[in-house]
């Protein structure tokens, strides 16, 4: 049996911090933490898993993003409240960015696991996350690389970390090819039509302690 994972980085990070927000991702294992957690509560009784791949989609701090706001601040009264606010948000996804560059580099070396970036956009006003600072096109991309494998038939099941309702008529798709569909989610951040389209629905707040520790970098 072939398996896959999907996993909008943003949304899936944001279930478990709902739950504890003390712990981070361990990258280097955390996908076949996942595997073994769906595997055990759900199918797959007689049936050996073969994970494929994992692909793990994220908006990614860029130079161009950084000289947006490095731009927005030239155009303040240096001292100014304004100036300030900009100055912090500036150091702060600073920040931001090398640490995302140093877990991206180590990503790379963690065994069937991909990151699929998309630049992440900025406007001063009207902030969707954070101040101004939004990802873009990560539903599409999952979307599109979930019924591509499909078609190829790469996988007999795929495990979607995301409550994006946008990725709805994607699941139907691949259902209509014949492969099953396993949705992980916070309950708070899933629609219910994403829940009823799926065959199985993977509550990370029902999770066990010790599952829930598989997934995370803890030392001990």
């Amino acid at each position: 049996m072939k398996l896959m994972i999907f996993i909008d980085l943003e949304n899936f990070k944001e279930g478990l911090w709902k739950i504890d927000s003390s712990k981070k991702l361990d990258f280097k294992k955390f996908h076949f933490s996942l595997l073994n957690i769906v595997v055990d509560r759900f199918l797959l009784q007689g049936f050996t898993p073969e994970l494929i791949r994992t692909y793990v989609y994220t908006g990614e701090y860029t130079d161009s993003l950084i000289s947006k706001v490095k731009y927005e601040l030239s155009l303040l009264k240096e001292g100014s409240e304004d100036f300030v606010k900009v100055k912090a948000f500036l150091d702060n996804i600073a920040n931001r960015k090398n640490s995302q560059d140093k877990v991206l580099r180590f990503a790379n070396y963690c065994n069937l696991l991909e990151i699929k970036k998309t630049p992440l956009h900025y406007t001063p006003k009207g902030a969707i996350f954070g101040k101004g600072i939004f990802q873009k096109g990560i539903d599409v991309q999952l979307a599109v690389d979930l019924v591509s494998h499909a078609y190829k038939d790469n996988f007999d099941v795929a495990v979607i970390c995301s409550g994006d309702v946008d990725l709805l008529e994607s699941l139907k798709i691949v259902k209509s090819l014949g492969k099953k569909i396993i949705v992980v989610s916070h309950p708070k951040l899933i629609s219910e039509n994403m829940i009823k389209e799926s065959d199985y629905f993977c509550d990370l707040t029902i999770l066990k302690d010790a599952e829930l520790n598989s997934l995370f970098n803890i030392k001990e």
